[in-house]
């Protein structure tokens, strides 16, 4: 168990470090979130260039594949 995950049942926690507890808690969660939303607006960022790529590349028929050229941008676009 490391240092900052003090059980909150532990004897010698007073009220004050119980709340300095919650309060850390808190903050950690916050990042955490905050974390999460932003990996989200980069899939969505991705989604909307994929398609952008996609519709760059314009019609292609069934037999055909994606250019080398719109291939490398995806695999670019991809691992950002």
């Amino acid at each position: 168990m490391s240092r900052d995950a003090l059980p909150v049942h532990h004897r010698g926690m007073t009220r004050i470090e119980i709340e300095l507890y919650a309060d850390r808690l808190s903050r950690h969660a916050e990042r955490l979130r905050d974390d999460l939303e932003g990996a989200r607006m980069r899939l969505g960022w991705l989604r909307l260039e994929f398609e952008i790529e996609i519709a760059k590349a314009g019609p292609r028929n069934e037999d055909s594949v994606l250019n080398a050229d719109l291939e490398r941008r995806l695999v670019t676009i991809a691992h950002r």
